[in-house]
Parts: structure tokens; C-alpha cells; sequence
């Protein structure tokens, strides 16, 4: 296995576009050099670190919020004169957690917080 070091990667977009390039003398030569839209590769690779790692923040606080929902949950009292009992927990224990963030989501927009 080898390994490799970069200082930093561009990307050129748009190669191929005459439009994209300048004139420069280098030595008394003149030589076209590259000037349109790049792409810096490690600064994408570091946005999207950095959006996971919020996403992730946010579903560790949305599944800490549906638990302590959950465990706050009591039964509600058997309505009268019909005996069927009223549910106790809005969120089935079997969902996934991906289930139960989709059904947390729709409560709060139906509460309109």
C-alpha cells in the first residue's frame, strides 16, 4: 500500500473553453494558463464533513426528544361509556427511528410550532 500527499486539489470545470484561459510570458515564452471556474475538492470534502456532523447533532437530539416524549407519555383515561382504552403511546416501539422522526415531524407541524 502506498500513500499520497496533496496540498490541495482543484478540478477545472470548463477545460475545454478557449474563453477560460490567459496569456502569460514565462521565461520569454508565452504560455496560456487556466482562469475559469474550479472546483476546490477539499473544501467540498470539509462542507460536507461538517453538514453531517450537524445532521448528526440533529438526530441525536430529535431521538432524545422522541424518548423523553415517549417516556412521558401516560395513559389517557378510559373514555365513558365505551370501554375501548385510548392509546398510550403515539409511536410504536417497533418503528424505526427513521419512522418515528417522520411522525415527531408531522405532530409538530400539525401543533404548528
Amino acid at each position: 500500500a502506498g500513500t499520497a500527499s496533496f496540498r490541495g486539489i482543484s478540478i477545472d470545470l470548463e477545460p475545454d473553453n478557449d474563453d477560460n484561459y490567459v496569456t502569460t510570458m514565462v521565461d520569454g515564452e508565452e504560455q496560456r494558463v487556466y482562469n475559469g471556474p474550479t472546483l476546490d475538492v477539499k473544501a467540498v470534502i470539509q462542507d460536507l464533513q461538517q453538514r453531517l456532523a450537524d445532521r448528526d447533532a440533529v438526530i441525536t437530539n430529535l431521538t432524545t426528544r422522541i424518548q423523553t416524549l415517549e417516556a412521558n407519555t401516560t395513559p389517557a383515561p378510559t373514555p365513558q361509556p365505551t370501554p375501548t382504552p385510548a392509546p398510550t403511546n403515539l409511536i410504536p416501539d417497533e418503528w424505526s427511528h427513521i419512522e418515528k422522526l417522520k411522525a415527531l415531524k408531522e405532530l409538530i407541524s400539525e401543533m404548528n410550532l
